[in-house]
Order: structure tokens, then C-alpha cells, then sequence
């Protein structure tokens, strides 16, 4: 209900009403008992804002992108189609090396705002995430008007960007898929505009291309990056590294996140960042994942073993592997007699899980909940963010997003909604644990709004499986002294 302050501010509260019945069974009073839940609503309104817009830009996100071009794909024809731009902003990762994120994230507003000055009203643009933007033309009847919007983006991005006393320079390349010429789903129109963007860039930078059937060169090195993966998963070269978590308060080890990492014979250390997404969209997940599972609970069943307080270990596990995998056999499978508490062992999944099938989604963490393990919800934040689904879904930790971390406490938004992710959190008691801590700053902003755990570079890297056995064996108490004693009977009179 809606109520009113003295003020005259209206507030919604939750309002219980009991009646009090007289001996006979006649109600003749009644008890009311208001509890004001604005903070309760502004939470879920923020988050719903996030699960739709990137909160740094304020335009939309993958999600919402990705229904745009759907929903633009389904009204496209031969005489009125659509066309997708992929841009990726040439220069940025060295304005962002030199001055620092918070230039960077001013500059990706600036380019922001060029964008939408640059097109018309009814068209998307949206921030895919770093430095990826995109733009979906709409109701277009000739090329000529994609070749405008392009040659306007591209001239207004050469001006010089003024960022206080910083003058910084960039460009941008291009690609662009139309539809439906270049394909009827926004899978092959995303796969072939950014096959484009990579012509655009491998053409010189700062400049655009349509994309043609010959532009094959990215799809064969991804082939080709498949290819090597695959026998890296026969062959062993797959392993996982921990990052531990720690009590905020006492800098206690009470677990750690298993992330994979792959050591190439002929490259070294491949970073994640390069097959990780390569694996989401591809079969070789699914034995990526299993991978992962097993290493993660031998290396737990030997810890438990030998004694070692690791708390508790978490495995990623990817949606595709909950969508079309076969995950819950294959916890069973892996469970079966290892001599572990299960409440020690954790799969974390990310938001994008509930976007395609909810229902499913919770059944399957529901029987993974049944098989004794926790679940955590990573990333938290950038996803899907909805009190609808945190209230019915079995969770038990939400992992604060990097994100929301980087710039506290001095970014003011960035405090108000992890303040509002703990007291959410709290009253609906979920552990909650902050992600990629790097300054002490952070940590007693942290402290003080109630979160209990965190991670990141300031505690501990990820860190080969050995390191981290050597990191808890440092961390066992020394072995009490063992009393001397002699035993024997004495001779009358040796007393």
C-alpha cells in the first residue's frame, strides 16, 4: 500500500493486518503492523535498470541489443531492411593504459554520446561491453544511408576529445551486416558484421567495411584455435588455478574460486579472455567444463585428506552446460565416493543463465542444491538482475561484480548499489562476496556497508594448485610440543 509521511511524501509499505477476536469469536479490533519497504523497491528498480542498460554509458546492453536486432530482423525485407554495425574503438586500450580507467570510462561516455548524435531516434545503439559498441539501422531502403551513418560516425570520432586538461584521440572501424542479405538471425548477422570489423581493422583502422562472403580469414582462426583447444583437452594441458577468498576483517583464507587456465606447449599461458568465449560457443565446452569439475574436487578430496583448511572450493560452470549439457550426471558421476563434505564444494553460474530458461534453470540448480552443494551467482549485477528470480531461485551467495568495485569509494553510484546488493543480500541471507579488490580503500569501504568476504588482487592472484596447497599448509597451526615422559618401575629406596 501507499502511505504518507508527515511530510506529505508518499511511500509504498507492506502492510499486515490481524484481527483481534473477542471471546465469542467476534472481531472488534484490528492490528496493523506498516514496514516501509522503499529501500526494498528502489533496489529492485536499480537492478532491473541494470539488467537492461550498461551502467556506465546508460545505453542499452547485450540483453536489450540482442532483442532490438530480433525484434528488427523479424520486420526486416528485400525493400526495407536493417542493417548491424559492430564498432570497436581503435587507440582506447592505450588512452586507458596512459591516464587510467576513470579517463578511460569518461572517454567511452563521450564516444557514447557521438554515437547518438550521429543517427536517428528509432535507431539502437548499445554497448556491448570495453570498447564494443553497436548500432542497428532500421527501415532502411537503400545502402547510401548506411554509408552516411558510417562516414558521420567515422568523421565525428576523429575530433579531438576534450577530457579536462587531457586532449585524447581515437577512431573507430567499422563493420556492417545487413539484413537480410548478409543473414536472417542475429547470429549470422553479429558473426558477419564483426567478420566485417575485422577487415575494417586488418584494412588500416578508421575506416568501415560491408561484409562480404570472402571474409573468412577470422572464422578460419577461430577454427584454427578450436583445433588446438581440442587437443589440449586430450592431451592434459588444461589445468585449474585457485584465487582464495578472504574475511574482509581478519584477512583469513575461507576458500577459492577455480578458474581454468590453459598451458600451451607451443604459445605458454593462453589467456582466458582468448578461449574462453571460443569454448561458450562451441562444443569443446562441455569437456572443458567436466575438466574443470574434476580437477576442482580431486584437488578438494586430497585437501580434505591431508587436513588442509581450504573452506571452500568453487567450480564456474558455463549456461551452456546447464542449457545442453548433461551437469547434474556428471556431478554425480565425479561425487561418487569421494570422501569430501559437499558443503565444501560450490558452482557459481552467471546471470545470463535465467535469461533463456528460467524454469530450467532453477530446476537444475534445485538438484544441485539436493546433491549437498552450494550455488553462487558471479558477476553479480551485470546480467539479468531481478528480485523475481533471486526470491525463488535456491541461492546461497551472490558475488558482487569488479565492476561496482574498481572505483569505490570514490564513485558515488557505484557505493549506492552495493550498499543496496548487501541490504538486499542480508535481509534475504545470502552470503555476498566482493570482486576484484585492489585497494585498502575498497576494502573498509566494504567493511563498513557489511560485506563479510572478498577477492582479489590485493589479497592473492590466482595461483597454480601447488601454490595455493603451499598457502594453506603456511596457514595450519604448528603441531603442539609432544610431553617427554619416562616410563618404568623404580627400585625401593631410588624414590
Amino acid at each position: 500500500m501507499w502511505d504518507h509521511r508527515h511530510s506529505g511524501e508518499r511511500y509504498p509499505t507492506w502492510v499486515t493486518i490481524n484481527a483481534v477476536q473477542s471471546g465469542s469469536g467476534v472481531a472488534g479490533h484490528y492490528v496493523a503492523v506498516c514496514s516501509d519497504i522503499s529501500v526494498i523497491k528502489q533496489t529492485e528498480q536499480e537492478l532491473d535498470r541494470l539488467a537492461h542498460y550498461d551502467i556506465l554509458t546508460a545505453l542499452p546492453n547485450r540483453l536489450l541489443f540482442r532483442r532490438r536486432l530480433v525484434q528488427d530482423i523479424g520486420t526486416a525485407t528485400p525493400e526495407t531492411f536493417c542493417a548491424l554495425m559492430l564498432l570497436d574503438i581503435d587507440g582506447f586500450k592505450g588512452v586507458n593504459d596512459s591516464y587510467g580507467h576513470q579517463v578511460g570510462d569518461r572517454l567511452l561516455r563521450e564516444i557514447a554520446d557521438r554515437l547518438l548524435g550521429a543517427v536517428r531516434s528509432r535507431d539502437t545503439v548499445a554497448r556491448l561491453g570495453g570498447d564494443e559498441f553497436a548500432v542497428i539501422l532500421t527501415g532502411l531502403t537503400r545502402r547510401d544511408t548506411v554509408v552516411e551513418a558510417a562516414s558521420r560516425i567515422i568523421k565525428d570520432m576523429q575530433l579531438p576529445f576534450q577530457l579536462d586538461d587531457i586532449v585524447v584521440h581515437v577512431s573507430v572501424s567499422i563493420g556492417i551486416a545487413c539484413c537480410p542479405e548478409d543473414g536472417a538471425d542475429e547470429v549470422v548477422l553479429t558473426r558477419n558484421a564483426d567478420a566485417a570489423m575485422y577487415a575494417a581493422k586488418e584494412g588500416g583502422r578508421n575506416t568501415y567495411r560491408f561484409y562480404q562472403f570472402e571474409m573468412t580469414r577470422a572464422v578460419r582462426e577461430r577454427l584454427l584455435m578450436e583445433q588446438r583447444m581440442r587437443h589440449g583437452l586430450e592431451a592434459g594441458h588444461f589445468e585449474v588455478w585457485f584465487q582464495p577468498r578472504v574475511d574482509l576483517r581478519s584477512g583469513q583464507i575461507i576458500g577459492a574460486e577455480g578458474l581454468v587456465r590453459w598451458r600451451d606447449p607451443d604459445h605458454g599461458l593462453v589467456s582466458p579472455a582468448a578461449f574462453i568465449p571460443l569454448a561458450e560457443r562451441s562444443p569443446l565446452i562441455f569437456k572443458l567444463g567436466r575438466t574443470v569439475i574434476e580437477q576442482v574436487i580431486g584437488h578438494a578430496a586430497r585437501w580434505h585428506a591431508l587436513g588442509l583448511p581450504f573452506g571452500k572450493l568453487s567450480m564456474n560452470v558455463a549456461t551452456p552446460q546447464i542449457e545442453r549439457g548433461n551437469l547434474i550426471g556428471e556431478l554425480r558421476d565425479l561425487l561418487a565416493g569421494v570422501e569430501v563434505p559437499r558443503h565444501m564444494l560450490e558452482i557459481e553460474v552467471t546471470e545470463s543463465l535465467f535469461m533463456a530458461d528460467a524454469d530450467r534453470a532453477k530446476r537444475t540448480l534445485t538438484e544441485i542444491r539436493e546433491l549437498g552443494l552450494s550455488v553462487a551467482i558471479d558477476d553479480f549485477g551485470t546480467g539479468y538482475s531481478s528480485l523475481a528470480y533471486l526470491k525463488t531461485l535456491p541461492v546461497d551467495h551472490l558475488k558482487i561484480d569488479r565492476a561496482f568495485v574498481k572505483d569505490l569509494p570514490e564513485q558515488a553510484s557505484d557505493g549506492a548499489i552495493v550498499r543496496a546488493i548487501l541490504t538486499m543480500s542480508q535481509s534475504m541471507g545470502f552470503q555476498v562476496t566482493a570482486e576484484g579488490i585492489e585497494t585498502a580503500a575498497q576494502v573498509e569501504f566494504l567493511a563498513a556497508a557489511g560485506c563479510a568476504c572478498g577477492q582479489g588482487f590485493l589479497f592473492h592472484k590466482p595461483m597454480p594448485a601447488r601454490e595455493f596447497e603451499t598457502l594453506l599448509r603456511r596457514m595450519m597451526p604448528a603441531p603442539a610440543p609432544v610431553p617427554f615422559a619416562i616410563t618404568g618401575t623404580l627400585a625401593p629406596g631410588q624414590g
